[in-house]
């Protein structure tokens, strides 16, 4: 018995040398110590917890070099290789993560609305549910500061630019005729069905080198990952109705959509200035599919939209006829997914077809385009502070154009072939979760010029405070001239545009604030003379600031948001004898926005005031060119949404409510009489009020699913 109560004490004895103890003390680079901290030698069970005082220690039975690990949430992990032996009254200083929900972002340019950001201004149901918007996510964003008031135009006016100089893209491929096709004067609205995204992004300037083609800024879309439940969706409107089924797998879901809009019956009831003979009338279908591999996600996405009107306008005592017929087809397919856990992929192809018929007195038009867009972007992350992004996408537009007599007597065609490639590269350094830079790089090659474009953008954030941070940016933007140009020369040069931006942000718990300075400057804008000779000479400079203010806590039930925007701009471009202000650019614009949520009567109520100061035009009867302005532009819009019951609500809107008269710019006749006057014709609105009611109905299993994420 003596003999085995000594060997199990030389046993343990034994056992106790073998093992070592393990100590320190946990803090981060402030001295603050880190209660709860994991700290464990790694390939081991051996390991603890930091005590009320940072402090660690425990035993292990591990010898030689061993490497620590030591871990708590929001900092970057500790490790460090050293003898076991030594591992006594370590001194372990964690640093705060760049991915902590407080650590900087760029936030330049960019207004986001994707749920994952760390600092946004605006979710996707803020753009949808702003009174006078009308479902149109494009007129949600223009009460956001940056954007003009051309009312008569649904695109986006960026800074200063035109509307052609703002690109939208789906899941990182472009889309190359994201607007509807409308009668003069009538707005054009978004293709695309607001419900299909999960998340927008609005960068009025100093966007990534990812992205190309744009002189002002972009939209980038990202469409919905899952369908969440099998469920069906109805939509009854004073406009047309709609109806959505969507299905939902395991691994894959299906969803389909088909549409239709006609504005006959609400210009039956509502007083119109055009005579139409065949109202707007638009029928669409989308269909996306989703299928979830282990390490990725394959999306794809179809629309096919035909428009078709016929009006009569009266311009300076004359009757102008005018008529268009359009089909359009988008096809989108993205994959996105993971390399281990140091790389990713994104990659994805999209082609589109827009064919247009249009008719102005006796001329015909005939446009056909095809375009492709094909992309791969790979992400390296070699450490947490380090992120590369690089890739390369091509373009491949094929475009014909014919005009033809109304007797078929005479014809011209004109054709316009584009292949560009880009290569690009982007890397983010993030110094720390208070600092972060961005380098990135994109390179052009266009057959029309056959010449490399190069165009460095450069950016930093710094966090200041516990809120605020500011961000600079600044880049090089190229894009090719209008394809109405292009079919008419190919010996013009790609338009340019430097930008420089200063933006600082402030943001907490239901309140955000967005101050921006800026400054771009264009080169070789297109310019023409009397013979329609074509050449690079224009040029111009945009400056101003920008203000948002986003409130959703100082009165309970209440969300509102204020922003201010203004401008200074010059323009020598297109057929300008000198550089002047743009007639599509406002100095001063403003909005309010406001959400009241009335709980007992399940409803929403909004307004949203407009304010927009007088844009310039060109009176031929005066001697300096674009010297005069029209009157500021006033309006007030209203919608109210009922939630009935969780899965249907009543939505009715109205917009100018107060009927404010609109005058967009003038008209002028040719010279007339002895002193060769020219008359002028006040350009407004078709109608002075547009109404909207909808009704919006959600059959699924899920009783409780609510209807209002789909205003």
């Amino acid at each position: 018995m003596k003999i085995h109560f000594l060997l199990l004490a030389l046993f343990l004895s034994i056992q106790a040398i073998s093992q070592n103890t393990i100590t320190g003390i946990v803090k981060d680079r402030s001295g603050e110590l880190i209660v709860g901290a994991n700290v464990y030698v790694e390939n081991t069970y051996d390991g603890t917890s930091s005590d009320i005082k940072g402090q660690f220690s425990f035993v292990t039975s591990a010898k030689g070099k061993q490497n620590l690990i030591v871990t708590f949430i929001g900092y970057e992990n500790y490790r460090r290789v050293m003898s076991v032996n030594d591992m006594k009254n370590l001194v372990v200083v964690l640093k705060k993560s760049v991915q902590s929900i407080d650590a900087v972002t760029v936030t330049a340019g960019t207004f986001g609305t994707v749920q994952n950001e760390k600092i946004k201004a605006l979710s996707t149901l803020d753009v949808l549910s702003t009174a006078g918007s009308m479902g149109d996510y494009l007129a949600g964003f223009k009460t956001l500061p940056g954007t003009s008031s051309v009312q008569e135009d649904g695109r986006l006016f960026i800074r200063g630019g035109d509307g052609y100089e703002s690109q939208t893209f789906i899941d990182g491929m472009r889309v190359f005729k994201p607007y509807t096709e409308t009668a003069k004067g009538i707005p054009s609205r978004a293709k695309y069905s607001p419900t299909l995204f999960k998340g927008m992004i609005f960068n009025t300037g100093g966007y990534s080198a990812e992205y190309g083609q744009a002189l002002s800024g972009i939209l980038l879309l990202d469409a919905k990952d899952q369908v969440i439940q099998t469920e069906t969706n109805l939509s009854i409107m004073t406009v047309g109705a709609s109806v959505e089924h969507a299905r939902k797998w395991k691994k894959n879901s299906i969803s389909a959509t088909a549409s239709y809009q006609n504005l006959a019956a609400y210009y039956h009831f509502v007083p119109n200035r055009y005579s139409w003979k065949k109202s707007p009338e638009r029928k669409n279908g989308e269909l996306s599919f989703r299928h979830k591999f282990k390490k990725g996600l394959l999306k794809a996405y179809f629309s096919y939209g035909k428009s078709v009107y016929k009006v009569i306008q009266d311009q300076n005592n004359k009757s102008v006829s005018y008529e268009q017929s359009n089909n359009d087809l988008y096809g989108n397919l993205s994959y996105k997914g993971n390399w281990g856990g140091r790389w990713s992929i994104q990659t994805g192809v999209s082609y589109s077809i827009n064919d247009d018929d249009s008719r102005r007195l006796d001329q015909k038009k005939k446009t056909n385009e095809n375009a492709a867009h094909l992309k791969i972007k790979l992400s390296y992350y070699p450490q947490e502070r380090l992120r590369i992004n690089f890739g390369a996408e091509q373009f491949l537009e094929r475009g014909e154009r014919e005009f033809v007599d109304s007797d078929y007597a005479n014809s011209l065609q004109r054709k316009s072939d584009v292949d560009l490639t880009s290569v690009f590269m982007e890397t983010n350094w993030f110094m720390s979760s208070q600092t972060v830079f961005s380098l990135g790089f994109r390179a052009e090659y266009e057959n029309i010029n056959k010449n490399w474009k190069y165009m460095p953008r450069l950016s930093m954030a710094q966090k200041v405070g516990e809120k605020g941070q500011f961000s600079l940016a600044y880049g090089i933007f190229y894009q090719l001239p209008q394809k109405q140009y292009l079919y008419q020369t190919k010996n013009i040069e790609t338009e340019q545009s430097h930008q420089y931006i200063l933006n600082y942000q402030w943001n907490r718990k239901n309140q955000f604030l967005r101050a921006e300075l800026y400054y771009k400057k264009y080169y070789d804008l297109i310019k023409w003379n009397a013979a329609k000779n074509y050449n690079n000479s224009g040029y111009g400079d945009a400056k101003g600031f920008d203000l948002y203010w986003k409130d959703n806590r100082s009165i309970q039930n209440l969300q509102y948001s204020i922003s201010y925007s203004y401008i200074d701009t010059k323009r020598n471009q297109q057929d300008y004898p000198y550089a002047v202000q743009p007639n599509y650019v406002t100095n001063h614009n403003f909005s309010l926005v406001t959400k009241y949520y009335i709980s007992k009567l399940k409803s929403q109520l909004g307004l949203t005031y407009s304010f927009a100061s007088g844009r310039p035009y060109n009176n031929p009867n005066k001697d300096r060119f674009m010297s005069e302005k029209t009157r500021a532009f006033h309006t007030l819009d209203f919608g109210w949404a009922w939630l009935i019951s969780p899965q249907t609500i009543f939505y009715c809107s109205a917009s100018n409510v107060l009927g404010s008269k609109h005058v967009y710019a003038y008209r002028y006749s040719k010279p007339e009489g002895l002193n060769h006057s020219c008359q002028r014709e006040a350009v407004r609105p078709a109608a002075k009020r547009f109404f909207f009611i909808g009704l919006f109905i959600t059959i699924s299993s899920d009783k409780n699913k609510n209807q209002l994420d789909r205003l």
